[in-house]
Formats: structure tokens, C-alpha cells, sequence
């Protein structure tokens, strides 16, 4: 089963991005941030993305993500709100705490009761062996603890929602499957992805298995760069334009600088 792919560019904003460098402090640009990237796996919700009280996407569409964004190091608030909602109710009101130089997932999903949540998974840049290709599988779905099957072989132990399992495998294409546990019942039949030689490739399980809309998003680190999702959804993501006051040590600096460079790309979904 092939994997269709469609991505969407972001337009460089040179201005944007002059004036950001200017806001950072010098002792902001020499410290080393965090890498994260924010993927989108609540189905249906366009939403407004705030980090310490600063709007920083804005319409960001479902089943998308941002590329690889630097992110200074230490606490900060994360709000999700729904674009339609004029009120600005939080959907998602959660504190991530970052380390120096860390890779970091957040991925907004349906917890295991079926309710919006971010959850922080950090990645493993491990090298990999030659000829091989890692594939770590999340499960970020409104699901109870799943079996992941891959070339007909169960992974571990069943994983819960919020937590993963990994595997090294031949670089080629592989099947995977989600079953219940122990042995019971199919909930997401065989899909077809392709894992390259020396890269990680990280599979999130999204979805409610109780109305059978489990699906999977992808993203991937080859060579120690990240490519965000990218695949077939509709809608579209935008940062707030709008550049921070002078001196200002925001997140909002940070993204928008990286966002305004970067390519956009929608997320994939195996199938």
C-alpha cells in the first residue's frame, strides 16, 4: 500500500526575521535550546497555539506539524484553543520543561478517555547501525494499551496511550498493525512504511478506536535533521505575524524566527 505525500511552503519573512535577531538578548542566542516539533493529532480542530501567553500558531490545521523549532531551555505554559472558539476556552493548559540541547515531540492527542492532551516524548538520536533504519511506534490515540505488530511479529509489550515502543529494522519497506492485546482483535489492519538506512522513523497512532478512526502520522530524523509530517490533510497553518517588543525572551521569538525559514509540510497518514 503506497504512502501519498503532499506538502505546503511557507514563504520566507526576511523582515520578520531581522527583527527577531535584534530582540534576542546576547545571552538568549549563545545558550544552547531544545529542538522540538509540534505535531497535530487531534482530528477535526483547527486550533490557536499560545506559549507563555503569546499566540504563535494560529489556524494551525489538523494532522499537521511545525518543522524543527530551537527552543530556549526552562518551563513554559502551553494553551491550545480552538480558532472558531471567540471566547478562547482552553482545549489543552499544560507546563513542558525543557533541557539544553534535547530533541522533544509534543504531540496534541486524545488520551485514553477520549479527551484533548499534549504529551512530551523525547527523541533518541542514538547512531544506528548501517543497513538498518529505527522505528519508534507512539500510541497518541483514544485506545486502550495496544499490540503493535510488525511484519507479523508483535513489538514488545502492549503500550498504553502516551507511551511508545522501538525496533531496529532492515532498511526496506515493513508492515505494521495495531491488535489488541494478547492476541485479540485487529484495530488497525497492515499498512505499508518505508524505513531508511540510518534514520529514525516515528510512527503516532492517533484516533479513537471507538468509533474506528485510528490512523497513523509519521515523522522522521535522518542525519540528525528532522522532517515534520507531511501528507494528504486539508486546511492550512500560519504563525502570527506580529513581532515581539524589543528585549523580549518569548518562545514567540524563537518560533517565529525558525518558522519563517522553514518549509511548512503537512502531515502523512500511511494507507
Amino acid at each position: 500500500m503506497s504512502v501519498a505525500t503532499r506538502a505546503a511552503v511557507l514563504a520566507v519573512l526576511p523582515i520578520v526575521s531581522v527583527g527577531l535577531l535584534a530582540a534576542l538578548p546576547q545571552g538568549a542566542a549563545a545558550a544552547e535550546p531544545a529542538s522540538v516539533t509540534v505535531v497535530h493529532g487531534l482530528r477535526g480542530l483547527v486550533a490557536d497555539v499560545q506559549v507563555d501567553g503569546k499566540v504563535v500558531l494560529k489556524g494551525f490545521a489538523a494532522e499537521r506539524s511545525t518543522d524543527p523549532l530551537p527552543i530556549p531551555a526552562g518551563s513554559h505554559r502551553i494553551v491550545v484553543t480552538s480558532t472558531r472558539d471567540a471566547a478562547g476556552t482552553p482545549i489543552i493548559d499544560t507546563t513542558i520543561s525543557l533541557a539544553p540541547g534535547e530533541n522533544w515531540s509534543l504531540v496534541a492527542h486524545l488520551d485514553g478517555q477520549g479527551k484533548p492532551t499534549l504529551t512530551s516524548f523525547r527523541n533518541d538520536d542514538a547512531p544506528i547501525p548501517a543497513g538498518q533504519g529505527r522505528v519508534v511506534l507512539r500510541n497518541t490515540a483514544a485506545a486502550p494499551s495496544v499490540q503493535i505488530v510488525v511484519d507479523g511479529k508483535a513489538i514488545g509489550a502492549a503500550v498504553a496511550t502516551g507511551a511508545a515502543t522501538a525496533v531496529l529494522l532492515p532498511a526496506a519497506a515493513h508492515t505494521v498493525a495495531v491488535m489488541a492485546p494478547g492476541g485479540g482483535s485487529t484495530l488497525l489492519g497492515a499498512q505499508t512504511v518505508d524505513v531508511p538506512a540510518g534514520s529514525s522513523t516515528l510512527l503516532y497512532l492517533i484516533g479513537s478506536s471507538r468509533d474506528n478512526s485510528l490512523g497513523w502520522l509519521t515523522q522522521t530524523f535522518i542525519s540528525g535533521q528532522t522532517s515534520a509530517p507531511a501528507g494528504v490533510p486539508t486546511g492550512t497553518s500560519g504563525l502570527k505575524d506580529t513581532p515581539p517588543s524589543q528585549g523580549s525572551v518569548t518562545l514567540l521569538a524563537v518560533l517565529l524566527l525558525v518558522a519563517a525559514r522553514s518549509t511548512q509540510v503537512a502531515s502523512r497518514r500511511l494507507g
